[in-house]
């Protein structure tokens, strides 16, 4: 009963039990705020990010209307980066961007990337056996 806000029948008459009480409705506030908190920052994330967004969107069309681009060319570009916009994310990472595999020796670095791409290569008609 004490787990939830509000009042409750049940009133704690010793003095341990309203140390526990208190204590309870502390942690209680704490970790509802934290929660709160950390819907807040969620939230201003994703609205930073829509705005971000919309700014380069706004950039684009812009740019096509000054520069007098066609419909068709300005329709085919805003596919084009909705398209990579959809599929940025599951893009895998280039070794290359990867610091701590920067400076391996050739063998290991050999070795990674056959075992990275050999699935790409056994089903590639070239290498298929």
């Amino acid at each position: 009963a004490h787990l939830l806000l509000g009042e409750i029948d049940v009133a704690p008459t010793q003095a341990w039990e309203r140390a526990y009480s208190v204590l309870i409705h502390c942690v209680g506030l704490i970790v509802f705020s934290s929660f709160v908190s950390s819907l807040t920052e969620l939230m201003a994330s994703a609205a930073a990010q829509a705005a971000d967004r919309s700014k380069r969107n706004s950039e684009v069309r812009d740019y096509m209307e000054s520069h007098l681009v066609s419909v068709k060319l300005s329709s085919c570009i805003e596919n084009f980066r909705k398209h990579a916009n959809r599929h940025a994310d599951s893009q895998k990472l280039p070794r290359h961007l990867i610091d701590g595999l920067q400076n391996l020796p050739v063998s290991l670095a050999v070795s990674l990337s056959r075992q990275v791409y050999m699935h790409r290569m056994k089903s590639h008609a070239f290498f298929a056996k």
